[in-house]
């Protein structure tokens, strides 16, 4: 059905709800979805009102269509302004936080403007000193490049993966002296440590990474070296198909960002 909806065009919306009448809603709300995504917020609001058949329904996607126009007219003049106030912040954090703010305030209804906010960050982080704040940050600029279906999140990820599994494996080795990584020879499944908090991060955000790109996701999850991981990060992705694609909201997903 996301394949169907996906290649829908909307000009042609009668025949799929008349095919598949018991989903009747659920594809005009998802065809609604993929226009307001593309800044066509008019003709979402004709689909709108002549498909959405429960009112309530109708007036809350109506609502919602008219605040994300509200919030997708960032122009060029206000955005440099923006841009000059967080060039003028010194902490890089600081710095990659605001820049963050903005993407969740105007990101979603402006794709431009998405990629032009991630880049930026992208530009930040790769300053920053190597660490765990600094691979924590490109985790998390991987999720939000995979949310805009841009092909440089997954490519950050197949950079990562020879450093992840280097960590795994001086973790395990110093297992006992930091934290616990290991149970019964096993890694043991937790945030515990440094490294548990960035496999934690992925493995709770493994749907940004599926429903990008899955084939690609699941390759990248077969490159992990030692079986119990490779084998979680295969059935994230999997429960984060089951789960449906991540909603775009108005916060970032589980991150080291702080609001």
């Amino acid at each position: 059905m996301t394949e169907v909806v996906r290649t829908a065009d909307p000009d042609n919306l009668l025949t799929l709800v008349t095919k598949y009448p018991d989903r009747a809603d659920e594809i005009v709300s998802q065809v609604i979805n993929k226009l307001r995504i593309s800044g066509e917020f008019e003709a979402a609001r004709k689909i709108a009102n002549r498909y959405l058949r429960d009112d309530g329904t109708r007036q809350l996607m109506l609502f919602q269509l008219g605040y994300d126009e509200k919030f997708s007219k960032l122009d060029e003049q206000t955005l440099a302004e923006i841009e000059a106030r967080i060039n003028a912040i010194e902490d890089a954090d600081e710095r990659i936080n605001a820049l963050m703010e903005i993407y969740r305030q105007y990101g979603g209804n402006n794709p431009k403007t998405s990629l032009k906010l991630l880049n930026q960050a992208a530009e930040i982080i790769d300053a920053m000193k190597p660490g765990r704040e600094q691979t924590l940050s490109q985790i998390t600029l991987a999720m939000m490049y995979c949310l805009e279906k841009n092909d440089r999140g997954l490519s950050m990820m197949e950079s990562l993966l020879p450093k992840l599994n280097e960590l795994v494996d001086v973790a395990a080795k110093l297992d006992g002296y930091e934290t616990r990584y290991l149970r019964d020879g096993e890694w043991n499944m937790s945030a515990n440590g440094a490294v548990g908090e960035l496999l934690t991060l992925l493995a709770q955000n493994a749907a940004y990474f599926a429903w990008c790109d899955f084939d690609r996701a699941a390759s990248l999850a077969a490159r992990f070296d030692r079986n119990e991981i490779r084998l979680m990060a295969q059935v994230k992705l999997a429960q984060g198909i089951l789960a449906g694609p991540p909603k775009r909201v108005r916060q970032q997903p589980q991150t080291l960002y702080r609001n």
